[in-house]
């Protein structure tokens, strides 16, 4: 297959890249987190955010703080008792703090509590992430073949955990006459799914743990994949992400020399 260097897709993918980074470098984004707790049931103090916090059995978490303790509801309202829950999967709330968020979700049936610094070393460190040249072949277009709604638990960047999602069915689609197909995730949208995968670079020119891609799902059963946007996830930045890994079977032995590379690493 040949490989062309199309103009007006180097200037989509350079417009989307900087979304990318904006939205990673955003002063309470994915950089940003500086800490990962996680409630246990009962009453406990957490060691990097303020408040007494209960975790109740119906799910419902209840957080008492001093005012002196300076945190405030997402309109910026102070609060001193709030409750919070209980969360459908992979939900959660975002309290703010001093200039921080303190982001409460639901993460594979538990609940996870981070702290969201803009002053986070992670964020002040960062150099940026490259990508491999955008080339139309890997602007695929596939099958997309619906499921029912099947169960796929996946391993987490948290150690010994793992996370539930809902697949809506399978990708479908060749790569220089040889075939393949991906398990997809819900997505951003009623014709849009996600696809986590990892492939012949990961752990080499890029992350361990693999990327995530969009998958654009036509009415008529095509799928488009645009492996050109190819993204890392949290944990390519955080070791207080908790972030799913591609499940065993959107491990992929072909190289797709598509998308973002490792991110830089100070020195």
């Amino acid at each position: 297959m040949t490989a062309t260097l199309d103009s007006d897709l180097e200037t989509a993918h350079a417009a989307w890249h900087r979304s990318v980074e904006q939205r990673r470098t955003a002063p309470h984004g994915p950089l940003s987190t500086t800490s990962l707790e996680w409630l246990r049931p009962g009453e406990q103090l957490l060691d990097h955010v303020p408040g007494a916090w209960s975790l109740h059995p119906d799910g419902r978490i209840s957080v008492h703080f001093a005012l002196a303790d300076g945190v405030a509801d997402e309109n910026l309202e102070p609060v001193q008792a709030v409750v919070l829950g209980p969360f459908a999967r992979n939900e959660g709330a975002l309290l703010a703090w001093r200039g921080c968020r303190i982001d409460v979700a639901e993460r594979g049936g538990e609940i996870a509590v981070r702290v969201r610094d803009p002053d986070s070393k992670d964020r002040r460190d960062y150099r940026g992430t490259e990508t491999f040249p955008p080339l139309s072949r890997w602007v695929i277009t596939g099958r997309f073949l619906p499921a029912a709604r099947q169960e796929v638990l996946v391993d987490t960047a948290v150690s010994g955990s793992q996370q539930g999602y809902s697949s809506p069915g399978v990708v479908e689609f060749e790569i220089e006459g040889e075939p393949h197909r991906l398990t997809l995730f819900p997505g951003a949208g009623a014709r849009r799914a996600r696809a986590l995968f990892a492939d012949g670079t990961s752990g080499e020119r890029t992350h361990p743990s693999g990327r995530s891609v969009e998958v654009v799902l036509g009415q008529d059963g095509a799928a488009m994949i645009d492996f050109t946007r190819a993204t890392n996830p949290p944990c390519a930045y955080s070791d207080n992400a908790t972030c799913p890994f591609p499940p065993p079977e959107n491990r992929l032995a072909v190289r797709i020399e598509a998308g973002e590379l490792r991110p830089r690493i100070p020195s």
